[in-house]
């Protein structure tokens, strides 16, 4: 993660740049997935074409917010729907269909096993996207 103020590479749990002594994500003149510079009308990056949030952070762009134990519960019951919801309609489609590939496989003995790492993955992934953090369409965890 960059400091949106300085642009200096900072952790990501930082509540301070250390740098710099500014609020890492209350600024916008620097991206904080990529540390390119940014002026305050922009809503994307032209380096690595993350959303600029309103508090300088990179986001995934998300037709909704949701809270992280919806997204699992969601794609435990139907593997990959937590995904779809939270933008990564691709991934959440394949994981769908590898559960019906993995289950005719296993003869049905291993989906709950897979529902379990699906429903993980959809709780992680809307975690980072509700803190701001850039997740890719493919991202896993």
């Amino acid at each position: 993660m960059f400091c949106t103020n300085c642009g200096k590479e900072i952790s990501p749990r930082a509540e301070y740049c250390p740098h710099c002594g500014f609020h890492p994500k209350k600024h916008r003149n620097f991206c904080a997935n990529c540390g390119v510079t940014t002026t305050e009308a922009q809503e994307l990056c032209l380096q690595c074409g993350c959303l600029l949030g309103q508090s300088g952070t990179a986001r995934v762009e998300s037709s909704t917010a949701l809270q992280p134990w919806v997204a699992a519960l969601l794609s435990f019951f139907i593997n990959g729907l937590g995904q779809i919801i939270l933008g990564q309609v691709h991934k959440g489609v394949a994981m769908l269909f590898g559960a019906l590939i993995f289950g005719g496989i296993t003869g049905g003995i291993g989906i709950p096993i897979y529902a379990i790492c699906v429903s993980l993955d959809a709780y992680l992934i809307a975690k980072k996207i509700n803190e701001g953090q850039a997740v890719g369409r493919w991202e896993f965890f």
